[in-house]
């Protein structure tokens, strides 16, 4: 996979040695091509030029995982792949497949406190976020918000706030989506519960159906043919 100018950075992962720094999205975007270039044979996809921050690349050879709705709409035509299908160190998400399968099970009990909102996460990084702070200070009894500094998910969430999404699910029967910087990957887990979600609406949006069609479309090899080896087209 052809770096891209913009990326988020190296992240800690807590390991049994200690800390260790990865540039989770790159790492993940990476093993997905890998693995989609093999199961479709189609090597281009290892050349695909991919951008892994959280508003998208103004590069129009790139593919961007979100875009910005008003101010950048024509990143739309490029916008995926998905990185969070892999893992999510920093959220304490090391495999995609057994927390989702976690949530979907814990989706499949009632709740522990049916009628309240619940959420987590990092209050800072958003206006919604920040008034969804102050009205569940005014309702609890309607909200549960849990500020969660990036430091505690770093160190495995040891300071007292940070619930995993499969807790979040198991006691809340209400859920609620919020913009952050710009991409989102917690609401991709969250709709594997089923629980009612509130989605706040947001500039940015990520995962556009029409990218996924016209690279499916763009990266298969006619039928009889060999696979295609040059840079996929979109």
């Amino acid at each position: 996979m052809r770096k891209s100018k913009t990326s988020e950075g190296l992240v800690p992962l807590l390991t049994g040695g200690g800390l260790l720094y990865v540039d989770e999205r790159r790492v993940a975007l990476e093993k997905l091509l890998k693995c989609a270039s093999a199961r479709h044979g189609v090597p281009a996809l290892l050349r695909m030029s991919c951008d892994t921050g959280d508003r998208g690349s103004a590069d129009v050879r790139t593919y961007s995982m979100a875009y910005d709705r008003i101010d950048h709409p024509e990143r739309r035509a490029r916008c995926g792949p998905d990185w969070c299908f892999v893992h999510w160190p920093s959220a304490n998400i090391i495999s995609y497949a057994r927390v989702r399968d976690a949530i979907v099970e814990a989706g499949q009990q009632p709740a522990k406190l049916p009628g309240i909102v619940g959420w987590f996460g990092n209050v800072d990084t958003d206006a919604s976020r920040s008034r969804l702070r102050s009205i569940a200070s005014s309702r609890p009894d309607l909200f549960h918000v849990n500020h969660v500094p990036p430091t505690e998910l770093a160190t495995g969430g040891k300071g007292g706030g940070y619930v995993s999404m499969p807790t979040l699910v198991s006691r809340y029967g209400i859920l609620i989506d919020l913009g952050g910087y710009g991409y989102s990957g917690r609401l991709k887990y969250l709709l594997f519960s089923r629980r009612p979600l509130l989605i706040v609406d947001r500039r940015a949006r990520s995962g556009s159906s029409s990218t996924r069609r016209r690279l499916r479309e763009s990266q298969r090899p006619p039928s009889g043919s060999r696979p295609a080896t040059s840079r996929p087209n979109a």
